[in-house]
């Protein structure tokens, strides 16, 4: 009981994200800048115009790929660019997992599972190295955390906020944006609301909205 009431949920999560940041800075040092591979030659390419630009991959994906090249270009070296990149994104999945295990701090969650939820996320070598790679499904997955988490906010409040409205529909979009099968989670869940008639005001809303 003491710790839900020693730490507000935006000084856990700042706690939580500092800390997990620290321990995923071998991984990216011993990486950098980065695991170029996967589709991320083709997109590249794509964003260049060296290869006509499809939806086979998303576009925001390869757009937000692309732009950072661009920076890299601005110093005479790609690969500046792309460990910029890799920075960020490394940062985007330690900030999910910090804000996954904020909201199971808000939601009382027994304390030895948020324990063991940020031991897994800070020595978990796989989601480490992962996290420094090029390939779409990480920030994919990084927007699909905060989705669920956001999903799992509006679901538990009696009156949702505006706040809790707009982070659903932001991530949920997001979610679409990053990978084709995103799409199909928001149309499910939207089927899934209506035939359940789930009876939170606003929720089939923001779904169609950010399908």
């Amino acid at each position: 009981t003491a710790f839900y009431s020693l730490f507000s949920d935006k000084t856990l999560f700042f706690q939580l994200w500092g800390l997990l940041s620290l321990f995923y800075i071998p991984a990216y040092l011993c990486l950098f800048p980065g695991t170029y591979g996967y589709d991320a030659p083709i997109q590249i390419a794509q964003y260049f115009k060296e290869a006509e630009l499809t939806s086979h991959h998303p576009v925001a994906h390869t757009w937000l790929m692309g732009i950072f090249f661009s920076l890299g270009k601005l110093f005479k070296n790609y690969a500046a660019g792309f460990a910029l990149y890799t920075a960020l994104q490394g940062l985007a999945v330690t900030s999910a997992l910090a804000y996954s295990l904020a909201a199971c701090k808000r939601h009382r969650v027994p304390l030895i599972w948020i324990l063991t939820g940020a031991l897994w996320a800070a020595f978990n070598p796989f989601l480490q190295v992962l996290s420094f790679s090029s390939t779409k499904d990480i920030l994919f997955g990084v927007f699909l955390l905060y989705f669920s988490v956001a999903l799992w906010d509006f679901l538990e409040y009696t009156n949702p906020r505006r706040g809790h409205y707009v982070r659903l529909t932001v991530f949920g979009a997001l979610v679409c944006l990053f990978r084709s099968q995103g799409i199909y989670i928001m149309l499910a869940l939207l089927i899934i609301s209506l035939l359940l008639r789930v009876g939170k005001k606003g929720l089939c809303t923001c779904l169609a909205i950010a399908y």
